[in-house]
């Protein structure tokens, strides 16, 4: 899913294609066809995926600052 978030960000839902992805995790064209149905389910495993990881970036700068006044 990474790869697919990858090209979700530099190009929009246009720019996100299942056969795109496959390549770019290190699989065939038709790898991500295994996993999701379609390009809406892919998208929507991402979209699930985002609260998770903009937390843990949220968590991280929190720490950082933390970190950097010596709390």
């Amino acid at each position: 899913m990474t790869s697919a978030t990858g090209l979700l960000d530099a190009g929009g839902t246009e720019a996100v294609a299942l056969r795109e992805v496959g390549p770019l995790s290190g699989g065939s064209r038709m790898a991500p066809y295994e996993h999701f149905a379609d390009k809406e389910s892919l998208l929507a495993a991402v979209a699930g995926r985002e609260p998770r990881r903009l937390g843990g970036i949220v968590d991280e700068a929190a720490r950082q600052s933390r970190d950097s006044r010596g709390a």
